[in-house]
C-alpha cells in the first residue's frame, strides 16, 4: 500500500479537486451557496466515514478522489459568500481567515494520533466524518443565504 500513497494523496484527491472545482465555482454563480457549502461537508465527511470502514485499496481511491470532488465546493461558494456577507474593506481579513482555516485543522488534526492509538484509526475516520456531517446540517440549519451583490 505504501507505494500508491503518492496516488492516493496526489493526484487521486488532487485531479478530482482540480477538475471538480471548475464545476463548482460556476454552480456557485448560480445556486444556493448556503446548500452548496453545507452539503459539501456532509459529502466530505461521509467520504471519511466510508474511508473508515473499507478493505479494498480501490474502493479507497474512489473516496479519496470523491473527497476532492466534494471539498472542492468549498472555496467558491465560501468566497462567494464573504463577499456577500462582508462589506468590501472587511472581505480580504474574512477570506484570511478562512484560508487560514485548513491549516489550523491540519496542525489539530496531529493530535488525533491520540485517539488513533486508543480507538484505531478507523473509528476516528467514523468519529471525526461524524463531526463533520454534524456541522454540515448546522449550516443547513443556520447560515444564511445573503443577496448577491
Amino acid at each position: 500500500m505504501n507505494q500508491y500513497y503518492g496516488l492516493l494523496s496526489g493526484a487521486g484527491f488532487s485531479l478530482s479537486y482540480a477538475f471538480f472545482g471548475l464545476l463548482w465555482g460556476q454552480a456557485s454563480d448560480k445556486y444556493s451557496r448556503k446548500w452548496i457549502v453545507a452539503m459539501a461537508c456532509i459529502g466530505w465527511s461521509l467520504t471519511s466515514i466510508f474511508t473508515g470502514s473499507i478493505n479494498s485499496f480501490a474502493v479507497l481511491a474512489v473516496m479519496r478522489f470523491l473527497l476532492g470532488a466534494t471539498q472542492a465546493a468549498c472555496e467558491p461558494a465560501s468566497f462567494s459568500l464573504i463577499a456577500d456577507y462582508f462589506p468590501s474593506n472587511k472581505v480580504s481579513t474574512a477570506t484570511s481567515i478562512l484560508t487560514a482555516a485548513p491549516y489550523l485543522g491540519s496542525g489539530l488534526s496531529s493530535l488525533s494520533v491520540i485517539m488513533i492509538a486508543a480507538l484505531g484509526w478507523r473509528a476516528c475516520f467514523g468519529f471525526m466524518g461524524s463531526i463533520g456531517v454534524l456541522f454540515g446540517a448546522l449550516g443547513l440549519l443556520f447560515m444564511k443565504e445573503p443577496k448577491r451583490q
